[in-house]
């Protein structure tokens, strides 16, 4: 997780290290460390913010009644990045392909799976998964602007039939504005 402490009531003395020790508590679901000792702290004050990074220990301690905002933001995991684009690939894959092997032949043991079929096989996915750039910078993009967190777009949705009828429309004073479920990028 990146995660952004804001504090937004009363004060409390932050402590992190890059460099610990991670065995952790028994007996919890939360990850706290055994041991933890720090390398730098802070004082936060109402409307301050402390960004850290992944895999920074951090340790907080009220200094007073106080209140602190924790904002997470977790990275995709590599497992969900490439079962994302494996999907992506095979919504692209025409349904009439088959398996087919001309030169299958009678073998000893019919519950076996030969060298040749694994070796077909094997290249047959090997085939459908080369990444092209073109193909995995449309996907990557599709996937980072995709709405997370059940994120919605509420807004009215107007098809316009040209750029010159939006123009138009923009003209008679409204306004376009962005929804807050789109995530406008570029690569």
């Amino acid at each position: 997780y990146d995660v952004f402490l804001i504090q937004t009531h009363g004060q409390r003395r932050w402590m992190i290290n890059s460099d610990y020790d991670d065995a952790c508590l028994e007996g919890t679901e939360l990850r706290i460390l055994a041991h933890f000792s720090a390398a730098q702290e802070w004082v936060l004050e109402p409307g301050d913010m402390l960004y850290l990074p992944p895999n920074i220990a951090h340790h907080g301690v009220a200094l007073n009644e106080c209140m602190t905002c924790s904002v997470g933001f977790r990275a995709p995991a590599t497992r969900n990045l490439v079962s994302e684009y494996a999907e992506c690939i095979a919504s692209g894959i025409e349904h009439s392909l088959r398996y087919e092997d001309p030169e299958l032949v009678c073998q000893p043991n019919p519950a076996e799976i030969d060298t040749h079929a694994l070796a077909r096989v094997k290249a047959i996915v090997a085939e459908q998964l080369t990444v092209t750039d073109d193909s995995f910078l449309r996907w990557f993009g599709e996937y980072c602007s995709e709405p997370r967190s059940g994120m919605q777009n509420d807004m009215p949705q107007t098809l316009y039939t040209s750029c010159d009828e939006m123009i138009s429309v923009l003209h008679k004073d409204r306004i376009i504005s962005q929804s807050p479920a789109s995530m406008f990028l570029f690569i």
